[in-house]
This record gives structure tokens, C-alpha cells and sequence, in this order.
């Protein structure tokens, strides 16, 4: 009996540390903003297919089962706030003019809320772009990540001390963003 009391107070600990944590909290409002920005729900018909934000408890705790030769991202892990994931599907694909309006459209609305684009690529029917917040250049705290195909639309935002995060990819410490 004891077994199963000590069992019941693990998993609810468990469970209410993960809700603590944002993990199974829905995207805040400044997501939703850039989502609907990216996916204007008058001109684009969409089916969302995953939306979800995962808090820092989680991040850390996901770093404890990380190998030790892996040191660099496990602090870089552990310095995360928050990521917020969306992928949503288009019901009707985007034809290639639609796409590039949508793109500027993204790009103006990211200027207007403090974000300058550090890596943008357009193909036929293609687009990603990575923006970064303008307000504080010697602290990276923030990332947004936009990947736009005919059919899909997906939405990143990775907060929390970013700092590490260019220097581990230029040494090749890392895979993050080169798969």
C-alpha cells in the first residue's frame, strides 16, 4: 500500500510540475499575433496540426538525459525559457504570387514589432526566414522561425539566453538548424 501511495504522489508531482512548466499550456498571444500574420485567416484557409508551447521545467528536465560529451547543448537547453511550435496545413496551396505577399506581409508585420530578418531564403514556392529582436544586439534572447511551402506553414519561437547558440554551430558542436 505504501508502493502505490508513494506511486500516486510521484505521478502527481510529476504531472503538476509539467504543468508548471508550459508544457501543456497552448502559445501566448504574441504567437498567435505572428501566426496570424504569416496565415490571415480571411485570405487562407488552414488546419492547425500542431500548436504547443513547452516550458522551461520541461527543457531542463529533457537536459538530464543528455549525453555528457554533449555538454554545450545541454547549457544551451538548460538556458531556454520556452519553445513554441506551429504547424499548420493549408487547405488550398498557396500559388507563388500569394506566397511572396504573404512573405512581405510577415516581413513588415516582424519591422513593425522590433525584429530584423538574419537569414531569409525564397525558392519557387518556397520560403524561410529567420528573425531576430532589433531592441538588444549583444543579448540574444529570442528567435522566430518561419517556414513557408505551398502546402504547410510552420512557426517557431525559441526564448530564453540564445548567446551560445551561433558560436556552437560555426565550431560544429551542434546539429541544431543543420538538419
Amino acid at each position: 500500500m505504501d508502493t502505490l501511495k508513494r506511486l500516486i504522489t510521484l505521478l502527481s508531482a510529476a504531472s503538476c510540475a509539467l504543468l508548471l512548466s508550459g508544457c501543456f499550456f497552448s502559445v501566448d498571444h504574441d504567437f498567435i499575433a505572428i501566426r496570424d500574420d504569416a496565415l490571415p485567416s480571411d485570405e487562407i484557409a488552414y488546419k492547425k496540426q500542431f500548436q504547443h508551447k513547452i516550458g522551461k521545467g520541461v527543457l531542463g528536465f529533457a537536459s538530464k538525459f543528455m549525453d555528457e560529451e554533449d555538454s554545450a547543448e545541454k547549457e544551451f537547453l538548460k538556458g531556454l525559457k520556452s519553445v513554441q511550435i506551429g504547424v499548420y496545413e493549408l487547405e488550398d496551396s498557396y500559388d507563388p504570387e500569394l506566397l511572396r505577399l504573404q512573405t512581405d506581409r510577415l516581413d513588415a508585420h516582424m519591422r513593425k514589432q522590433g525584429y530584423y530578418a538574419i537569414v531569409k531564403a525564397r525558392d519557387a514556392g518556397e520560403y524561410a526566414g529567420v528573425y531576430a529582436p532589433v531592441d538588444d544586439v549583444d543579448e540574444l534572447s529570442e528567435l522566430i522561425v518561419c517556414a513557408m511551402e505551398s502546402n504547410e506553414v510552420v512557426l517557431v519561437q525559441v526564448t530564453g539566453d540564445l548567446n551560445n547558440l551561433a558560436p556552437m554551430i560555426a565550431q560544429g558542436e551542434t546539429d541544431i538548424g543543420l538538419n
